[in-house]
C-alpha cells in the first residue's frame, strides 16, 4: 500500500491525532505547575508512603514513579507528558469508534471535537490522572462496539480490563457504565451480547469493592461536601461534558451547546448523546450521597460519548458543510486555548510566587496558607521552583514574618504581590 493510499485509509484517525498532539504541546509549560499537580510531585520525590490521604491515586502515583525514574526527571513537561500522549490514544480510539459505526468522515470528524474540546485541551496539560481516566474510557467504549459486533471474546476481555484499569486510576470512569447501557439498549434484552456485556462488568466487581473501601477509609480529595448538585449548578454539566469544568465563558458555552445539537441531528447519534446524559446522572445520583463527585473533571471520561455522538451526525454531511461546521465550532472555542494557558489560569501562581519567595526568604519566615494549599504542598512547590530542599522545612521563628497566600490570614502586609485573576502573595511582618 503507497503512502497516498495510508493516509486515505487512516487518515481519518491520524489527523484528529496530530491535532491532538499539537494542541497538547503547545504551551505545555506556559502554566506552572498547580497545586494538585504538587501531589503528583510529592509521591514522585518521597515516595508512596505519604499518599495514603490519596489512597484512590496510588496506581498513578505508583505509574509516575516509574515514568520519572523515582523523582528523578520532574520538568514540568516531563510530568505531563503522559497526559499528552493518553488524549492523543483517546482521540485515536474515539475515531476508530465512529469509523466503525458509520464512515471515515464520522471518524474524522469525532476526533476532531475530541481533540479540540476544551476539557480535552486543559487536562492534557497537567499532571494528574483525569487524561488516562479519559483513554480507558475511550478504549472501553472502542472494545465495546467492537465486541458486539464480532463473536471473538477477546474484545470483552479487553472491554473488562479497560474499564478495571480506568476505575482503579479515575474510580468515577465506572460512570461510563449507564452510558454503554444505552448503546446496547436496541438489542434484544437478554441476548449473547447482553449477557457478555453483563459478565464483563461483573469481572470487575471486586476491584469495584476495593475501590468503594479505599474511597470510604481513605480519600480526603475525592470525597467533597463543597461541590454538590443543586439548582443553581445543575446546568453546569451540559458544558462540563465538553469543558470538564476548565472554563466557564460563552464561546465554551456555545461549543458545548453546537455538540449537544449536532448530536441530536440523527437518530443514531441521539443514542450516544442519551448515553451521555445517561452517564452524567450517575454522577449526579452518586453526588447526592456521603461523597461527591459533581466536579467538572468528572465528566472528562463522558466526552467521548458527546463527540462519537456529533461524529455521527457530522459523518451525513457533505464534505463542504462538515468544513464550515468545524470552522465555526473552531472559532468558539478558540478563546479558551488562550485564557487555560494563562499563568493564573488554574489557580495561584506559585511558579512566579516562588520567585519572589526565594529571592527574600529570611531564616525564620513561615508560610500560611488556605487549608486547599496544604503548607507541606507549598513547600514542595518552592523546593520544586527553587531547587532548595531543606531552606523552607525550616521552622518559623517566633514573631517572625509570614508570607500570606491568597489573604489566607489578616494581616498588615510589609510588602504585596498580584498574582492576576485577583490571587495574591502578601509578606507580612
Amino acid at each position: 500500500m503507497g503512502w497516498v493510499a495510508r493516509i486515505r485509509a487512516y487518515g481519518y484517525a491520524a489527523v484528529p491525532a496530530a491535532v491532538a498532539l499539537l494542541l497538547g504541546l503547545r504551551g505545555l509549560n506556559s502554566v506552572g505547575l498547580w497545586i494538585d499537580e504538587f501531589y503528583t510531585v510529592k509521591s514522585a520525590t518521597s515516595g508512596l508512603g505519604g499518599s495514603l490521604s490519596e489512597a484512590p491515586e496510588l496506581p498513578y502515583y505508583a505509574f509516575m514513579q516509574v515514568w520519572t525514574a523515582g523523582g528523578r526527571w520532574i520538568s514540568e513537561d516531563w510530568l505531563r507528558l503522559p497526559s499528552v500522549i493518553a488524549v492523543v490514544l483517546a482521540t485515536v480510539l474515539v475515531s476508530v469508534t465512529a469509523r466503525r459505526l458509520a464512515t471515515p468522515r464520522a471518524g474524522l470528524m469525532a476526533g476532531l471535537i475530541l481533540a479540540i474540546a476544551p476539557g480535552t485541551q486543559r487536562y492534557a496539560q497537567e499532571a494528574r490522572v483525569y487524561a488516562l481516566g479519559l483513554m480507558c474510557a475511550s478504549l472501553a467504549t472502542f472494545a465495546l462496539v467492537t465486541a458486539a459486533r464480532s463473536e471473538r471474546k477477546r474484545w470483552w476481555v479487553l472491554y473488562s480490563a479497560a474499564i478495571a484499569t480506568g476505575a482503579l486510576l479515575l474510580p468515577i470512569t465506572l460512570a461510563m457504565l449507564p452510558g454503554h447501557a444505552i448503546v446496547l439498549a436496541r438489542r434484544p434484552f437478554w441476548d449473547t451480547t447482553t449477557k457478555r456485556w453483563v459478565i464483563s462488568c461483573l469481572a470487575c466487581v471486586p476491584l469495584m469493592v476495593l475501590e468503594v473501601i479505599a474511597l470510604i477509609r481513605f480519600s480526603s480529595m475525592h470525597v467533597s461536601d463543597s461541590y454538590t448538585p443543586n439548582v443553581n449548578n445543575l446546568w453546569q454539566a451540559a458544558t462540563w461534558l465538553t469543558s470538564a469544568g476548565t472554563i466557564d465563558t460563552a464561546s465554551a458555552a456555545a461549543f458545548a451547546l453546537a455538540v449537544l445539537v449536532l448530536g441530536l441531528l440523527t437518530p443514531a447519534s441521539t443514542r450516544w448523546v442519551l448515553a451521555a446524559v445517561a452517564s452524567s446522572l450517575s454522577i449526579l445520583l452518586l453526588s447526592l450521597g456521603p461523597m461527591s463527585w459533581w466536579l467538572g473533571r468528572s465528566f472528562l471520561p463522558l466526552t467521548g460519548l458527546l463527540a462519537i455522538a456529533a461524529g455521527l451526525s457530522l459523518g451525513t454531511l457533505s464534505v463542504r458543510r462538515c468544513a464550515a461546521v468545524f470552522a465555526v465550532m473552531a472559532v468558539f472555542v478558540a478563546p479558551a486555548y488562550t485564557e487555560i494557558r494563562l499563568p493564573w489560569s488554574r489557580g495561584f501562581d506559585f511558579r512566579q510566587a516562588s520567585g519572589i519567595i526565594d529571592a527574600r526568604w529570611q531564616s525564620g519566615d513561615a508560610i500560611a496558607s488556605k487549608s486547599v494549599y496544604d503548607v507541606s504542598l507549598v513547600q514542595t512547590a518552592l523546593q520544586y521552583y527553587t531547587g532548595d530542599s531543606s531552606r523552607f522545612l525550616d521552622p518559623p521563628a517566633s514573631g517572625g514574618r509570614v508570607w500570606v497566600i491568597d489573604q489566607s490570614q489578616a494581616c498588615t502586609p510589609l510588602q504585596s504581590w498580584d498574582l492576576g485573576a485577583g490571587h495574591t502573595l502578601e509578606l507580612c511582618d
